[in-house]
């Protein structure tokens, strides 16, 4: 996961791509079906050779209206992402805390 950090570092810097959209928009994106034609055409070729998940999660960190990261989950390359609702929630008050963590003062 270390070597993915800078190739998410991109999504901040205004590429039109998921990631980005998340960032700019400061909303979470669960793709379930990322080889859908409608929906590949959005994803990175970085994201795609280097992850190529089938289904992934994106909650954005932003504060002060800047992105400051993102929490990312993935169910593989050929599987779901199945996250029951307390789970989602437990992962979204995760992002919530983090926010808060790195807000300015």
């Amino acid at each position: 996961s270390a070597a993915l950090i800078p190739r998410f570092r991109s999504a901040a810097e205004g590429r039109p791509d998921v990631f980005f959209a998340a960032l700019a928009r400061n909303a979470d994106v669960l793709i379930s079906d990322a080889p859908d034609p409608r929906i590949a055409a959005r994803i990175p070729a970085w994201y795609r050779e280097a992850v190529a998940a089938r289904a992934f999660l994106v909650l954005p960190l932003g504060a002060d209206g800047q992105p400051r990261g993102l929490i990312y989950a993935d169910g593989g390359a050929d599987a779901a992402l199945t996250l029951p609702p307390p789970v989602l929630r437990l992962l979204r008050g995760l992002r919530d805390l983090a926010t808060t963590a790195t807000a300015r003062d």
